[in-house]
């Protein structure tokens, strides 16, 4: 029943965590308004285009106007680059956020974190640095700081004798025989603090019998249903709570697992003693783990050497004596005891040592300290008892005991603390601090860390130690007593007439009791203050005071880190789990897991989030504002007939490849001065305002389109010198500004040079075809070793050929141009005499010399053509088989590959410097070269770039393994 019970707490949290929150990001609710209202408005605009245009055409063109006047307005009235740009924006922001230590779980969680208003953080780990320590020890008329103590024992013990700090005495369970001659007030405190504590030495040799047995509480079935949850998975999961903790390395060769409060306490015992040595002895037979709602953690032990001889006897029924050891908050913990360990011994709890005990506990609490007290209870029963613990009561004694002392341990503010108080102050978001501590303490914290109160009120004055004194003074004091003032206590605690919020007061500070109490009224008047402090807060307190919050329209941030806290978690707007001690139900529910979950690092992220609001108002903006200059020019074409300024291609390249990297641009735009002076902006404020839109149509928009007309109508008016007709400029093939005779007559000039000019162009680029196609012939036919192969081909075709190419359009006019008549409009750019010069007149010359060079290098090595004949595929590669010449000489492969490479090379060589001389023939058609002159100075560029490539395929190594050709000999050149 147990099992099953703990598995449906285990089945609600995983429920819990795993449905999708309810409200939707305000992001998310701006995106689909925004896409909708341009879904709607480019449809409303396009059809009015469509419809305006086949009316004014007389429905004449349907086709071309529903290209023009539906599918470009359409097109045009739509950003479609803004999606990309808003996830860029995303990302980057969401980059920025890790640099703090926030990992988002969902992208428009940034935007969320932005609106908060609230800030509700846990005290430890956020407003502290998660850095527990015992500063003071107190018993009853002695107080004394945990370094002096460390210094005593060290002085008076040494390190090597841990057993003087073992108690000397007993602890009567008769509440009338009072003990005397304490030797060591501390040891017992000390003793308890070693045995009642769940933090792990590890590397240690004893760490095998630090693992003592424990017991979890036994609940009666017929009370399961009545338990609260948290009691249930505590209880059962007292072993594992250590996996979730962090690890503390400040002791020499040993590690701490465990929860912040217990390793402080091992920490502090093991400065002064072995906690080993003393564990060795115990025995922890029952545990009840501390809960938010009992606020203490009880273990019963025994005697290990007690437990051994009676395991060695043959009764069953022997007694054994066993201890209650409780730790637990000072001031419940005391209202269950009736006696006191002083230097005396064992004193009755009367309204002197009250009042002693509240004194000591206010003054730590005033320094900002967490208190910590300790009793213990000595009682005998059977060895198979079996202990429990449950709503109706227990089989031990649970209340009775003797308070031991109490500790004072602290945890300090984080560095900038103040500063960071002060940036929310200014950016007008509420803190509220989540604290386990005694309510003075969470104020003297507070006050630490600069949250200047103002006048503030500690509510529920029930917390206050005063009372229970008060209470307690001129009473016999026994078990009914303590027991009838603490049910006082707890009535008036929880009245409605006992809250009060001050009008004045900037910071209320509330027991997490009084929260069920707040009315709506309560809660308004509660968010008007700057700072509000949650002391003894539990998970499910935490839970109301965002539900609570979130009623008043409040936008809620909140820090999580165990497996209670989940639900709020998941109930807030931005939920925070903190990485470092985070259960797996904790980041499942939140929305963000954060690793440094320090407050100046959530302000700082607050701020970004704020900035991707700002930047993406701005980037709506620009990409909205280039909306009207792509759609006026289609309404000017349909509505007067004018030339359409901008077709559908040149809006699709503005809007995804221009306009993309200025949007995306805006997101590294810094801060303005007053982004972290202003307010929250409220949940419901729009992302696309009417001011926004009436800004991106109206006044950017239409002032770029009257820049827009103004450019398009000053390139027609520039047309001719007086304004002319638009429709004649339309109807032309040349506009032109300086339209004088000599003017057109120098432009005749230049159109006829440019005839000529592409004529020796192409007869300069046909001439080396032939040169290029021969050799595969010759390969085809003779099966001769190819002189080109391809990649020498495209690198002079794609390399050294196009220079000169284009240095041809430089050359000037032969001398003649303008006294031959206008050619005739049937003239041929290419006539059969050019192909015939190109292909048969210099094509062949220049084939005629490279075949000569391949041949020559061949000749050169006694390879006759004889032996070339049929040898292609056989031969001249690395691995051809040895050819033996028809005049009896060997060629390995090695020599084979090389004379090849060389004629390859010989080739290539023939045909790049027989072009470079072609060249300066092309210049000239009708006259002589040297009549005409060198005055293209161009052309020699060209040159000397087509000779260094030709050099660079040559003889630069690896270029020329790759292109498989050889330098050859120098007689080649």
């Amino acid at each position: 029943m147990q099992i099953s019970y703990f598995f449906q707490v285990l089945g609600n949290l995983v429920e819990i965590t795993s449905k999708e929150k309810t409200h939707k990001a305000p992001l998310q609710i701006e995106h689909h308004r925004f896409v909708l209202f341009i879904s709607i408005s480019a449809v409303i605009v396009a059809t009015v285009s469509f419809v305006l245009g086949l009316i004014l055409t007389n429905f004449s063109h349907f086709l071309s106007t529903f290209v023009n006047g539906f599918l470009i307005v359409l097109v045009a009235w739509v950003p479609q680059g803004l999606p990309v740009t808003l996830t860029a924006q995303l990302l980057i922001v969401a980059r920025r956020l890790a640099k703090y230590g926030m990992y988002l779980k969902k992208l428009e969680c940034a935007d969320t974190l932005g609106i908060t208003s609230i800030l509700m953080v846990d005290k430890t780990g956020v407003l502290t640095q998660d850095d527990l320590r015992v500063t003071d020890l107190w018993t009853f008329e002695n107080s004394t700081s945990a370094k002096d103590i460390i210094e005593l024992h060290q002085k008076s013990l040494g390190s090597s004798n841990p057993e003087n700090l073992k108690p000397k005495y007993q602890i009567s369970d008769n509440n009338c025989n009072l003990i005397s001659g304490i030797d060591d007030i501390y040891g017992i405190l000390i003793t308890v603090m070693s045995i009642c504590d769940k933090a792990i030495i590890e590397n240690s040799h004893h760490s095998a019998k630090i693992n003592l047995p424990r017991k979890t509480p036994s609940f009666r079935r017929k009370n399961l249903l009545s338990l609260n949850p948290e009691d249930l998975t505590k209880a059962k999961k007292a072993q594992k709570q250590v996996s979730f903790s962090l690890r503390h390395k400040d002791l020499k060769e040993k590690s701490i697992i465990g929860k912040s409060l217990d390793v402080a306490l091992v920490k502090f015992v093991e400065n002064v003693t072995s906690v080993d040595k003393i564990r060795d002895d115990y025995e922890i037979v029952f545990e009840v783990p501390f809960s938010s709602q009992r606020r203490f953690h009880l273990v019963i032990v025994c005697s290990k050497s007690s437990k051994k001889s009676s395991s060695s006897s043959s009764y069953s029924d022997e007694m054994i004596k066993y201890t209650v050891m409780v730790k637990g908050a000072p001031e419940k913990l005391i209202l269950n005891c009736n006696t006191i360990v002083t230097e005396n011994g064992e004193e009755k709890i009367d309204d002197d040592k009250l009042l002693g005990f509240e004194k000591a506990f206010l003054q730590f609490c005033n320094q900002g300290k967490s208190c910590l007290g300790f009793a213990m209870r000595e009682f005998e029963d059977f060895t198979d008892t079996i202990f429990y613990m449950d709503p109706t009561g227990s089989n031990f004694p649970d209340d009775s005991w003797c308070f031991l002392g109490m500790t004072a341990l602290y945890d300090p503010p984080i560095p900038g603390i103040a500063e960071a108080v002060k940036a929310a102050d200014k950016a007008d978001i509420r803190l509220f601090m989540i604290s386990g501590d005694h309510p003075v303490t969470s104020e003297a914290l507070a006050r630490q860390m600069q949250f200047d109160f103002g006048d503030s009120n500690i509510a529920a004055a029930d917390a206050s130690i005063a009372s229970i004194a008060s209470g307690i003074v001129g009473e016999g004091v026994d078990v009914e007593k303590v027991s009838s003032r603490k049910s006082s206590m707890s009535s008036t605690s929880f009245s409605t007439n006992s809250i009060r919020i001050d009008p004045i007061a900037n910071l209320e500070c509330f027991r997490g009791e009084m929260v069920k109490e707040l009315s709506q009224a309560d809660w308004a008047r509660l968010l008007s203050r700057k700072r509000v402090v949650f002391a003894r807060t539990t998970p499910l307190q935490k839970m109301k005071i965002v539900k609570s919050c979130q009623q008043t329209n409040a936008i809620v941030a909140v820090t999580g880190d165990g497996v209670m806290a989940a639900p709020a978690l998941k109930q807030a707007d931005v939920g925070l789990a903190m990485e470092a001690v985070g259960s797996i139900f904790a980041k499942e529910a939140a929305d963000i897991v954060i690793t440094q979950p320090q407050l100046p690092n959530l302000i700082a992220a607050i701020s970004q989030a704020r900035l991707l609001f700002d930047n993406l108002k701005k980037t709506i903006a620009y990409s909205l504002s280039h909306l009207m200059p792509e759609v006026i020019p289609v309404w000017l074409t349909f509505i007067l007939g004018f030339p359409i300024g901008l077709n559908s291609i040149q809006i699709l390249t503005m809007d995804l490849i221009s306009e993309i990297p200025p949007s995306i641009a805006l997101v590294f735009e810094p801060a303005e001065r007053d982004l972290m002076k202003r307010s929250p902006r409220k949940k419901r404020s729009l992302l696309v305002t009417k001011a926004l839109l009436a800004y991106s149509y109206c006044f950017a928009g239409m002032i770029i389109s009257i820049g827009c007309i103004l450019a398009y109508f000053t390139v027609f008016w520039l047309a001719m010198e007086a304004v002319g007709s638009i429709f004649a400029k339309e109807a032309a093939d040349i506009v032109i500004t300086q339209p004088q005779l000599p003017n057109l007559i120098a432009a005749i000039s230049q159109a006829r040079l440019l005839f000529d000019n592409l004529k020796k162009t192409i007869a300069y680029s046909l001439s080396h075809l032939m040169p290029e196609v021969i050799p595969v012939w010759l390969t085809f036919i003779l099966g001769f070793p190819i002189g080109l192969n391809s990649i020498q081909i495209l690198t002079m075709d794609l390399i050294s050929e196009i220079p000169p190419s284009i240095a041809l359009v430089f050359e000037p006019a032969e001398r003649d141009l303008m006294k031959r008549s206008p050619r005739k409009k049937r003239s041929l750019l290419v006539t059969k005499a050019l192909l015939a010069y190109s292909y048969c007149f210099a094509g062949m010359i220049i084939s005629i010399g490279c075949i000569l060079a391949y041949f020559t290098v061949f000749w050169s090595y006694e390879v006759s053509a004889s032996d070339l004949f049929d040898s292609d595929t056989k031969y001249w590669s690395l691995n051809s088989p040895n050819l033996t010449l028809f005049s009896g000489k060997l060629l390995t492969a090695e020599e084979q590959t090389k004379i090849y490479e060389e004629a390859s090379a010989a080739w290539h060589i023939t045909l790049v410097m027989s072009q470079a001389f072609h060249l300066w023939m092309c210049t000239t058609r009708r006259i002589s070269l040297f009549k005409h002159g060198f005055r293209n100075w161009t052309l020699f560029a060209a040159v000397f770039f087509e000779i260094a490539t030709l050099f660079f395929f040559i003889f630069v190594p690896g270029v020329n393994n790759f292109l498989q050709v050889s330098p050859p000999a120098w007689y080649i050149w």
